[in-house]
């Protein structure tokens, strides 16, 4: 008897638990409507590189500079033909139309050979030496296929956060083709590494 009633608290748990989750499946989540996919837009002609972890893209900026804060959905200018990182003051002087989506008055100082950059954000570099501009993106959410990862649960919050980093991106991409002399990527950072803050 004490077995028979067992079974059947048992079997009445997971018949609640069931509709529950059924009925949470047929509801929508605000947080992924609101997220953007990483994949090129048709009229974006990124070459697509990837930090692989957060915690990497966070420390090649807080320990290789001087423990300067990493910033993402920013543009930087790297010369790779002499293993230069460009400051604002560098890169206003050759392209001014950046200015909306660079860090203003940055001045950092990255060290770091052309072939440590490349390895370190997955890219293959031009074959002529010059200026590359890395767009860092906003993070993307682990196995989402690269979606932008929004933080805190209110949807029109979220859905404006994703509104203004699909419309950063996209004008990043506009400037820099302005500048055809630049080769331009676009760099993932996926949220693997995050650490919680306190």
């Amino acid at each position: 008897m004490i077995i028979y009633r067992l079974t059947l608290k048992m079997l009445l748990f997971i018949g609640i638990v069931l509709a529950s989750v059924s009925s949470q499946a047929e509801g929508k989540d605000p947080q992924a409507e609101a997220k953007i996919t990483f994949a090129n837009q048709p009229n974006e002609t990124w070459q697509l590189g990837s930090t692989l972890r957060f915690d990497s893209f966070e420390t090649f900026f807080t320990h290789n500079i001087a423990k300067t804060r990493p910033f993402f959905a920013v543009a930087y200018l790297f010369d790779t033909r002499n293993a230069h990182w460009l400051s604002y003051e560098e890169t206003m002087a050759i392209a001014p139309k950046l200015a909306p989506v660079l860090v203003p008055n940055d001045t950092s100082h990255i060290n770091v050979s052309s072939e440590q950059l490349a390895a370190f954000l997955n890219i293959e570099l031009p074959s002529e030496p010059g200026l590359i501009m890395l767009y860092f993106d906003s993070p993307t959410l682990l196995d989402t296929g690269g979606q932008y990862m929004m933080a805190g649960s209110n949807f029109e919050k979220a859905d404006s956060n994703a509104t203004k980093i699909k419309n950063k991106r996209a004008l990043a991409h506009q400037i820099v083709t302005e500048y055809p002399q630049i080769s331009h990527y676009r760099i993932e950072i996926p949220a693997f590494g995050i650490k919680p803050q306190r």
